[in-house]
């Protein structure tokens, strides 16, 4: 099991990325259309997952044929699909907003603008997901003091950036 500062650590290289891909989806979608830069998003992508899916199964398989057994990582277990919840499966599309939106907002209204909205309306969400302990997540209430400031903060904040 990773570290808490480790777990941290990739959320924050998360964050840079999303950072990152603001300004380059713009780009994209400034110089061709919304869409494009979906695609071109999406499409190198599924490209590099695809790559790193069939470099973790032969590395798994290897694995297994030579008895390592490492039981620190989860199983590349690909037949496993049909486990997943129906719902779960709408990442993707709902990807597919992130970026449509993230490419037309951004050059429109500027990175800190609409990364801090989506950022916003992103982290509620996710206190009511937590909350409510939707989609498997450990239920968290947000009614407790620190949350609740915490919110208020990041609305005042959100209304801050964007007032112009």
């Amino acid at each position: 099991m990773a570290s808490y500062f480790g777990q941290l650590m990739v959320a924050v290289a998360g964050g840079l990325a999303a950072g990152l891909q603001s300004p380059f989806a713009g780009i994209m979608g400034q110089k061709t259309h919304e869409v494009t830069s979906v695609f071109f998003t999406y499409g190198l992508g599924a490209l590099l997952a695809s790559l790193l899916t069939l470099i973790l199964v032969l590395v798994q398989k290897n694995d297994t044929d030579n008895n390592n057994n490492n039981n620190n990582n989860k199983e590349m277990l690909l037949e496993n699909w049909r486990d997943i919840p129906w719902y779960a499966f709408l990442a993707g599309p709902m990807g597919l907003v992130v970026v449509g939106s993230i490419s037309y907002t951004t050059p429109r209204l500027g990175a800190t603008t609409s990364t801090t909205v989506f950022v916003l309306v992103w982290l509620c969400f996710a206190a009511v997901v937590d909350h409510f302990g939707w989609f498997d997540v450990p239920m968290k209430s947000i009614f407790n003091v620190s949350r609740l400031l915490g919110i208020r903060a990041l609305i005042l904040g959100t209304w801050l950036v964007v007032k112009d």
